[in-house]
């Protein structure tokens, strides 16, 4: 004979999900207000606990990006519209936001225990940041699923002064922001390219070993 006491308590996480997919998926309106009000609970939190450890991000050519750090991640406001996209089993969702001041502290390490890099940081800073980003995930996770949150994309749409700088004791971290400042001159997309590459790799770490809000 079936518990009822357990079949209820099994059924209450379902449907507070139900709901909430439900609430994304209904309208553009509805999911931008559910965030919104999301990020305004949170704010104080974050604010409180920062930095938000993020782990690491995969290696940028020679150089392995460990343990970021996010700061003023509590700054966080929706700059226009959230979309979402949903059909029988998943949700794709588009979060357009704007922070101030947001960085994204660093450890530096090489590849082959190699400590070439050791004691070396790199800090991406900028005074305001609008991104877009998008998050593939399911409309329902069974708690015996392994279906992950996908992050396709973290598109910059904006970055006033925009800064990527190496520091620590080593001459390698000084030749690193040397080189970065001419490919800048050079290239004048190359940070805001570099900074692309980063985020959406932390995302992706992030979203994979954290549970989503919603």
């Amino acid at each position: 004979m079936l518990d009822q006491g357990a079949a209820v308590t099994e059924q209450r996480p379902l449907r507070r999900v139900r709901r909430q997919w439900r609430f994304i998926c209904r309208s553009d309106d509805s999911f931008t207000q559910l965030m919104t009000n999301v990020m305004d609970v949170n704010r104080e939190l974050l604010r409180a606990t920062q930095p938000l450890h993020v782990g690491d991000s995969e290696h940028l050519g020679l150089v392995w990006l460990r343990n970021g750090r996010v700061y003023n991640l509590h700054t966080v406001k929706v700059r226009d519209k959230f979309t979402s996209v949903c059909n029988e089993t998943t949700m794709n969702l588009v979060f357009r936001l704007t922070l101030e001041k947001p960085y994204i502290v660093f450890d530096l390490a090489a590849p082959l225990g190699s400590n070439v890099l050791a004691g070396g940081q790199l800090t991406v800073k900028t005074d305001s940041l609008d991104v877009d980003i998008g998050l593939v995930t399911p409309k329902i996770k069974k708690s015996d699923e392994k279906v992950e949150p996908q992050v396709p994309f973290a598109d910059v749409r904006r970055a006033h002064n925009l800064r990527l700088e190496f520091t620590g004791m080593s001459p390698a971290t000084t030749a690193m922001t040397s080189l970065l400042a001419l490919l800048q001159q050079l290239i004048p997309s190359v940070q805001t390219r570099l900074f692309e590459i980063i985020l959406t790799r932390v995302l992706r770490n992030y979203v994979a070993t954290t549970p989503m809000p919603f």
